[in-house]
């Protein structure tokens, strides 16, 4: 459903679009967007830690495992993420689909960044930098504690709409 949604609001071709999901659930993400699009888009399911010959599909679909990702002082886009994000530049997988440039990311499962600090968390932030379109999928945003809402709205770039760190800290926390 949630491909059938970028393809009808984005007004354009929701491709090319990455999907980040648990690896239980890939497979499950192949079968619902074949059945719920009209026109079927070619689609690769990233396995391995190997890097793939092609990323040259219209959805790539990669579990949150195998994005990688490496510290490095002077990646370039240090200068262009916001003051939460820390700066890494990403590898293999991640870098690939980074270099894709798509359009839309998916990240279903989204209470699995959490943890900012987690190298999952990293990796997904890397691949979101420059994507227009962003869509995060859970059924429980919030496990334990607000704050644990922060880094996905980071990552959407909507903790602007909460008047930033310090407003949402200081009315939820």
């Amino acid at each position: 459903m949630a491909v059938h949604y970028l393809a009808q609001s984005a007004g354009r071709s929701p491709y090319p679009l990455v999907i980040v999901c648990p690896m239980a659930v890939k497979l499950g993400w192949v079968r619902e967007i074949l059945k719920w699009t009209l026109n079927a888009p070619t689609i690769q399911v990233i396995t391995g830690r190997k890097p793939m010959s092609s990323y040259d599909f219209d959805i790539n679909i990669v579990n949150y495992e195998i994005l990688a990702i490496e510290a490095t002082e002077d990646y370039e886009a240090k200068r262009l993420v916001d003051k939460y994000t820390p700066k890494y530049q990403p590898a293999g997988h991640t870098k690939a689909l980074v270099d894709l440039n798509p359009f839309a990311v998916i990240f279903d499962e989204a209470h699995l960044l959490v943890n900012r600090k987690a190298q999952r968390s990293q990796a997904v932030g890397c691949l979101l930098r420059r994507v227009p379109v962003k869509l995060a999928l859970t059924g429980t945003p919030i496990l334990n504690r607000p704050d644990e809402l922060l880094t996905i709205l980071e990552r959407l770039k909507q903790l602007d709409a909460f008047g930033g760190w310090e407003a949402f800290a200081t009315r939820f926390l």
